[in-house]
């Protein structure tokens, strides 16, 4: 008569961070001297960034977006070194999801950029009398902007992913297909959305 192999208890899954312990880790993380300037580095190019974008909108024109996409391409070079150069929720949205930033970080990278973004939305405001002019207009519906949003962010992403992101291939021209990313999300798209990215 064969006898049963005693049944073992599945190994237990790793442990999932508590909301209140990512925000402990980033207490830690922040008192660090090399996150502070990532953190530095990410204020500096969201705000530039933004700043750009706002003070192309006081005069609308279809080769703003080539002002826009040098911003962010001389950020990228400048900053890569130091933070990455996320300068977008989104991206460092898609760097967390692929495991290449850990949960902490991304979470103070996000408030950073949030925070640049906010600074750079008031400072343009302060200076030129007016914020700048986005978004839905009478021409196209909220549909076709969350869609071309959509669209155009996800393509910002992956060119961020398997261009910049890629290990054992050292590369030059990252900085550029980002910065081409901009160029066509914003050529494209930006008389629909204002192409936020």
């Amino acid at each position: 008569m064969a006898t049963a192999e005693p049944v073992s208890d599945p190994p237990a899954a790793p442990e999932q961070p508590t909301v209140l312990g990512v925000f402990e880790k980033a207490k830690v993380l922040i008192r660090e001297k090399p996150v502070q300037r990532k953190l530095v580095a990410e204020f500096f190019g969201t705000f530039t960034l933004v700043f750009t974008v706002g003070c192309n909108n006081l005069n609308p024109e279809a080769f703003n977006v080539i002002s826009i996409a040098a911003s962010l391409t001389t950020m990228v070079y400048a900053l890569g070194p130091i933070s990455g150069a996320n300068l977008n929720p989104a991206v460092s949205t898609a760097l967390f999801l692929a495991g290449k930033l850990e949960v902490a970080l991304f979470t103070l990278y996000v408030t950073t950029q949030l925070g640049a973004g906010l600074c750079a939305g008031t400072c343009f405001s302060i200076l030129f009398g007016r914020g700048a002019e986005f978004g839905f207009t009478e021409t196209n519906n909220w549909v076709a902007m969350i869609v071309v949003e959509f669209c155009y962010a996800f393509m910002l992403c992956f060119v961020v992913l398997t261009t910049a992101c890629r290990s054992g291939e050292p590369n030059q021209y990252f900085g550029l297909a980002i910065g081409g990313v901009i160029v066509a999300g914003g050529t494209a798209s930006g008389w629909i959305s204002g192409g936020a990215l």
